[in-house]
């Protein structure tokens, strides 16, 4: 079911849907079902940071890159810009986690909104996370607590996307065709 979380209206007749969220929270998923059934082009942040930086997300991350940052941050701002969001008729958008809540994306996603293009939050629980990128295995305790730390990050995240979301989406328990299909409908 579809909530409204925040005090931004959702636009009638969005140009461009941006979708937020934590890992695994469906935003490739629905944004490329989304696309198809609009028939607007899909465009996954991971996937150009990947490009630019020449590696998999997962290295990325891991290696701790000195660019990734800011290549994220740039990227973004980019594909937020208004040209961007208005090219073609609009574009369907999924925004790394990390990226969605730099202060400046934050900024590019307000206006976003403002502008009449609709920013979608993709939520799910912390379990529910935890089951779908494995973070609910036995580990080494030497891993430490990175379920502790995953739900003090998605804690914060949800604060600041509640900013700038018109729409929140719980993605538990639901298909992303059906996911999909209520955002359609309430454009």
């Amino acid at each position: 079911m579809l909530t409204e979380d925040s005090q931004i209206p959702a636009p009638k007749a969005a140009s461009s849907i941006i979708l937020i969220g934590a890992s695994a929270t469906g935003k490739t998923s629905v944004g490329t079902d989304i696309a198809s059934r609009l028939l607007r082009s899909f465009i996954d942040l991971d996937e150009r940071v990947e490009e630019a930086l020449g590696a998999s997300m997962e290295t990325l991350v891991i290696d701790d890159h000195p660019e990734l940052a800011s290549t994220q941050e740039r990227l973004a701002l980019d594909l937020l810009s208004a040209e961007h969001l208005a090219a073609g008729g609009g574009v369907v958008i999924a925004l790394s986690p990390s990226a969605s809540v730099m202060p400046s994306v934050v900024e590019a996603l307000r206006a976003a909104g403002e502008s009449g293009h609709l920013v979608v939050e993709l939520h799910a629980s912390m379990s529910e996370i935890a089951r779908r990128t494995g973070l609910n295995a036995p580990r080494a305790v030497a891993l430490g607590a990175p379920r502790a730390i995953l739900a003090r990050l998605m804690e914060r995240m949800r604060r600041i996307h509640a900013e700038v979301a018109q729409v929140s989406v719980d993605t538990v328990g639901r298909s992303t065709q059906l996911i999909s299909q209520e955002l359609c409908d309430s454009l």
